[in-house]
Formats: C-alpha cells, structure tokens, sequence
C-alpha cells in the first residue's frame, strides 16, 4: 500500500529522518517537515520549500515529535497541520506520549473527520535505518490495516496493542521492563566484577544463561565494555518513557513501587549525567554511584556532641522550600522521610506524594527514613560553605572530608536531584541569600 500514498511526515530528527527516507524509498510521495529547516532540507535533497500545495492532500499525517504536547500543537495549534490532510484521513502518532492524552487529540481529530492510530516504535536508529523496528499499534480495527500496510517498510513486527492510546501504554511498560533489565544487567556485572569475574566472560555467561536481555544481548559489548555510549537512544528520552509508564500505573489504580523508583533513579542519572547523555550510560553512573557510597560508609566516626543548626534557620529552610519551583519539581515523586541530624539533635523532613508535610524535631526512627545525614554544626557549616558543585562531589564525596556521616543506601542516589536542591536552599540560607 505504501506505493503512491501520500504521507505528510512532521518530525526529521534523529528517528524521523531514517523513517521518512525508508518511507520514501518504498515509494510513497512524502513532504518532510521540521522546524529545523536544514533537517529538511537534508531530507529533500537540498530542496528547503514548504510545499503546502501537495501537503494539503495527504492520505497520510504522521508525527514523530518530542511529547503528546508538541504534538497536539502541531495538529491542532496554530500550524493546524490536520488541516492538510484530505476528509477523513488517518493521522499516525509515531512518538512517544502519553495514553490519556493521546486519546484526547483522538477525540478532538474524530470531530473534523479525522482519524488516529498511535505507532510508537522500539528499536534505535540503526534498526529504523535497516527498517527493522518494533511498532505497536493502538486504534480502531481498521485504522490499525492500514496504518500497518504504511508503515510495513518500516519494522519486522507491527503488532496491533487495542484501543487508541493502547500503542503508546504499550511502548512506555516495555522500555519500562528494559529500563529495569539494563539496572540489573549493570549492577550484575559490576559485582562480577569485583569478584574477578572479568566483564566480557560474564556478558558470555548471561547470554548463554536464563539471565540474558537485550541490554547483555544488543548493549554490554557494543555500547557499555566499550566504553562508547552510543547507542543512540538518549537517557532523557528513558526518564520520559519512564513516566508515562509510572503515571499510567497511578491512571489505573495499580500500586507498583517498583514503576516509581525506577523513575527516580534514573531521573537522578539525568540530572547528573547531564543533557546529551546516552541511555547506557546509566552503567558509568551506577559505577561512580557505588564508588561514592563506599567512601561515605568508610567516612570517620561523627562526633555525638549535642550542638544546635545554629547557622541554619530551619523554619526558613521550610518557607523556602515549600515556594521554591525547583524543590517541588525534584520532590514530586517523594513519599517518606529525610532525615537530617547533628549528635542528638535531628530534623525530619516528611513528604506526602511529592508534598513538603513538614519539618520536625525530633526525628523518625531511621528505619522509616529514606536518607539519613549526620555530622555536628561544624560539619554543616564547612559543607555549606563549599563552591556549589553537582550534588554526588558537593555532598557524598564532600562528606567524607568534612566529616558528614550518610546512610548506607542505594536509595540515596535516586533522591539526587531533591536533595542537591535542599543542599541549594540551605547554603542560602546560611549565607543570608534568599
């Protein structure tokens, strides 16, 4: 079918490009759009037109953009890019997005004629070059045909999820369980590792064993024990999918603790590993993440002395908190206990579902606590009057030298970005900034 179909293509980036060109070179008319306007004019052959005249008659409308947002935007926004396609033409929603919100600009598509299939994809650029994708569909019975004789040239498995929404539900539980499998497939190897089991044996063994995953398969080798990071699907892009699948989980009333914390953590190696960072390199932040916590638990004895914040007003930590944009955006996922302490005299931090309860003295047992921090006010002091630095130097590897004592926990590294943003709002404070 895909011959002489009439595809409107918005999107060129990393992805759409590859899928585009494929789509054109099974031989159907499609105009490319892109907001960057060199990403079109790499995909026309040096041609930069916006050709509206033979856009205005697509059969075919498919977007491949960042979120459900961009994409409603496009749509439907001031672009009105479903006004090019011809009465009752089929949009395909090539992203990665939300189920609810898909199903919302399904809705409002319905009422101009219009229809929607979701077709997330699985697989990188390599595989989208080769057409050798995973898509899943989620549509009505008849959109779903033809949207998979479309995109045939695309993929080795088109397969056809539910109801619209049911392709992008799908694509965010699957990245989901391979977010998870990387986790372990890195922590595994690690210890491995330190027991004098050289990497590449064990990458061996997992895939001759019940153990094996696509990380161990398509990723340890090529991407992580090389040292290369390149497998073109980038880390953020995995925090996104990863919160689609963890509000999607909330959506339905399910209570997976698990589908949280992944978010957590790896919204933590985005934070640190900064913008750019390939997903696999969740491996070299879970190194230098372990590396860290055995210097802090090795850290000296703290002194008990009983000593008061002195230079830390609390009650204004808690006001700046509770106002401060960025606290609640790196809290958001929060439920539980952090507890802060100087010999007998502790603080607790509490939060309810992302919401700053309070801050109270004396503290939660520290079995209720997700992190605990110890040192005296001199400690303190010293450690926040260091140059602001990524939280993992500025307070686990800091604290060893200034004597701050930090609990024994992976957890720690999942609640980063809150806590290098507490660390932010009590070094102000201290220094009497707002």
């Amino acid at each position: 079918m895909t011959a002489g179909v009439r595809i409107l293509f918005v999107g060129l980036g990393q992805m759409g490009l590859p899928i585009a060109r494929r789509l054109r070179a099974a031989g159907a008319a499609v105009v490319g759009l892109d907001q960057n306007r060199d990403a079109i004019k790499v995909f026309a052959g040096g041609a930069t037109s916006d050709d509206r005249a033979t856009a205005s008659y697509a059969d075919i409308l498919i977007t491949m953009l960042p979120d459900d947002r961009v994409v409603r935007a496009a749509l439907l926004g001031e672009q009105d890019l479903a006004a090019r396609l011809k009465p009752g033409g089929l949009v395909i929603d090539m992203s990665s997005a939300s189920p609810k919100a898909t199903r919302q600009t399904a809705q409002t598509l319905a009422t101009r004629g219009l229809r929607l299939v979701d077709a997330p994809v699985s697989g990188g650029v390599a595989r989208a070059e080769k057409g050798d994708l995973a898509i899943m569909l989620g549509g009505a019975a008849v959109d779903a045909r033809e949207a998979q004789l479309a995109l045939a040239p695309l993929a080795r498995s088109i397969i056809h999820a539910g109801p619209v929404g049911a392709g992008h539900a799908a694509k965010a539980l699957n990245n989901f369980v391979s977010a998870s499998a990387l986790v372990a497939t890195c922590e595994a190897l690690i210890v491995a590792e330190r027991f004098g089991i050289a990497p590449e044996t064990m990458t061996d063994i997992l895939n001759g064993s019940s153990g094996k995953t696509n990380t161990s398969e398509a990723k340890l080798k090529p991407f992580i024990l090389s040292g290369t990071y390149g497998s073109g699907f980038a880390l953020s892009l995995m925090v996104k999918d990863l919160g689609i699948a963890s509000d999607l989980a909330v959506q339905m009333g399910v209570d997976v603790a698990d589908f949280a914390a992944a978010e957590r953590l790896w919204h933590a190696a985005d934070v640190v590993l900064g913008p750019g960072a390939d997903h696999t390199e969740m491996h070299r932040y879970l190194q230098e993440a372990i590396e860290v916590l055995n210097d802090s638990t090795s850290s000296k004895k703290i002194s008990t002395r009983e000593e008061d914040m002195g230079h830390i007003d609390m009650a204004a930590f808690e006001a700046a908190a509770r106002n401060d944009p960025e606290f609640k955006r790196e809290t958001r996922y929060l439920t539980g206990h952090i507890k802060l302490g100087l010999g007998e005299n502790e603080y607790t931090l509490s939060f309810t579902d992302g919401t700053l309860d309070g801050v109270s003295a004396p503290g939660k047992p520290d079995s209720d606590c997700h992190i605990v921090v110890r040192g005296t006010s001199d400690h303190w002091a010293n450690m926040l009057a260091e140059k602001p630095k990524p939280f993992y130097q500025s307070l686990q590897s800091t604290a060893v030298k200034h004597g701050l004592s930090i609990s024994d926990t992976a957890l720690t590294f999942a609640y980063l970005p809150a806590l290098n943003r507490m660390m932010t709002l009590m070094r102000n404070i201290a220094n009497g900034r707002d």
